[in-house]
């Protein structure tokens, strides 16, 4: 099964990068928004914010990598 998502953690941030097209569409309209920020093509998010954002692609059935 190929994986849908990766997460970095780097301390301060973490990094949410969808490796499939659909993981990408579903972060772009659920987590995207004016005051996304980008590093490449992750999203930058706050630590205190990324578990509830895996709890939901895990009940969507996007598989982290």
């Amino acid at each position: 099964m190929e994986p849908d998502y990766s997460v970095e953690n780097h301390g301060s941030i973490a990094l949410l990068r969808p490796l499939s097209g659909a993981c990408e569409d579903w972060i772009e309209q659920h987590v995207g928004g004016n005051e996304t920020q980008y590093f490449g093509n992750a999203v930058v998010v706050e630590p205190r914010y990324l578990l509830p954002i895996l709890v939901a692609l895990e009940a969507e059935g996007f598989v982290a990598s």
